[in-house]
This record gives C-alpha cells, structure tokens and sequence, in this order.
C-alpha cells in the first residue's frame, strides 16, 4: 500500500487558500449582497491566488518532491535510504505576507531535498503543534526521530 507522507499543492489549496478566499467572499456578500458576483469573484480569486501560491513553490524551491512510503521511503521515483537521511527540519518560510511550511532532508552526500509539509490548520500554527509530514514519518520509522531537528523560521 502506498502512502503519501509530503503534503501537495492541493493540499495548499484547501488549508491555505480556500479559506481565507471564502471569508472574504462572505464579508463582500455581507456588504454587496450580490451572489453571482461574489461566486465569479470566489472562483477566480482562488484560481489566481492557487496558481501563484504553486509558482513560487514550484520555482522557489525548486518542483518540490513527493515523499512516498510503499516498501521503503521514496522521494519522487528515487528510493531514499534511511541511514543516508543526517538531518530532517521543517522549515517556515514567512519572508512575505504568504507563508510556506516545507520540511527539508540534508543527505549523507551532501544533497538537501525539499517537501512540501502537509498542512496543518491555523489552531495547530498557534498552537505550535509538530509537522504533520514529520509526524508520520517518524510513526513509519521511528530510528528517524534522532535526526529531526528544530523548525527553522526564515
């Protein structure tokens, strides 16, 4: 059986996105009460905003990874060894008003692989609960937990 431990840009879409979207959506109906618009506007708001949110992940960080577990521990198509993992850190990105939640692997030959953490909702963010990708990984593979380090805030 196959399991997806990285979060993806649906992903992103739904926990980081659409919500936000619909509250202004419902503000604007508030004060328009114009549903047509108000959808049209939804609709296209949330494409925009999803389209960007992709690109910069996407460009920035280089097409991040699809971390898989399904006899063994796979980033993309390529099997990645536990005993070659030194570090995994999961990193919060908030250089701009829009912010990222990634998890990045540092390699044993000197490589370092980024994922796209899965998201966690804004009562976890306050909260300062753990990363959900690293929460299952560690769930699969417990010898991990000594290589996880402290999140990372750039």
């Amino acid at each position: 059986m196959k399991i997806r431990l990285s979060g993806t840009y649906f992903d992103r879409l739904l926990f980081n996105i659409a919500p936000w979207i619909l509250l202004m959506s419902i503000l604007f109906y508030l004060l328009k009460n114009d549903i047509k618009i108000i959808l049209i506007t939804y609709l296209l708001a949330t494409i925009a905003f999803w389209i960007m949110d992709s690109a910069i992940i996407f460009f920035k960080y280089k097409n991040p990874k699809k971390l898989v577990q399904k006899n063994g521990l796979f980033l993309g198509k390529q099997t990645l060894s536990k005993d070659d993992i030194i570090q995994i850190t999961p990193i919060s990105d908030r250089r701009f008003r829009w912010s990222f939640e990634l998890v990045e692997f540092k390699m044993s030959d000197s490589t370092t692989h980024m994922i796209i953490d899965r998201p966690r909702t804004i009562i976890q963010e306050f909260n300062d609960k753990p990363s959900k990708t690293i929460l299952r990984l560690i769930t699969l593979y417990p010898e991990l937990r000594d290589k996880i380090s402290e999140r990372k805030y750039i």
